[in-house]
């Protein structure tokens, strides 16, 4: 009988040798009992027929109530919350709670009312996904008194 090397994958030379399974020691693997891969779907955004050329991916950390400010992208923006809650808002839009494990969606050219942590002792933390198309600067801060989108 072949021996087996030590990361397990057998190089089958006997008859007997059952190629589905791998042999580790004395013990068999049935290779075809592994888990499936599950691809659970977190969001989907239409972005419409926009050009990307770069995908600039950021990790940013918000404080205990810390806010952004009124704002704008220049470019859709997905983020993924990672630690936390965050009040997400864009204008004209109900206020929405989006919590670790979530996505949300920035559309280019909308004002955001609030991105904000949520939480008054917890940081929170996110990933946001910049789709750009050449642009040079990520954000557009507003200011506060500005009452309607340009």
């Amino acid at each position: 009988m072949a021996m087996a090397p030590s990361s397990c994958n057998l190089m089958v030379h006997e008859k007997n040798i059952d190629p589905s399974r791998r042999y580790c020691g004395f013990a068999a693997v049935d290779v075809s009992a592994q888990q499936k891969i599950v691809r659970k779907e977190l969001y989907k955004a239409d972005i419409g027929t926009q050009r990307i050329s770069t995908v600039d991916v950021r990790e940013i950390v918000l404080q205990p109530k810390q806010i952004t400010g009124l704002h704008r992208h220049p470019c859709p923006v997905i983020s993924y919350v990672v630690e936390g809650t965050i009040r997400f808002q864009i204008r004209g839009q109900k206020m929405q709670v989006i919590h670790a494990g979530q996505v949300c969606y920035e559309p280019a050219g909308a004002v955001i009312e609030h991105f904000d942590n949520a939480s008054d002792h917890a940081p929170a933390k996110f990933i946001p996904y910049y789709l750009l198309n050449r642009q040079k600067e990520l954000i557009e801060m507003l200011p506060a008194t500005q009452t309607k989108p340009q």
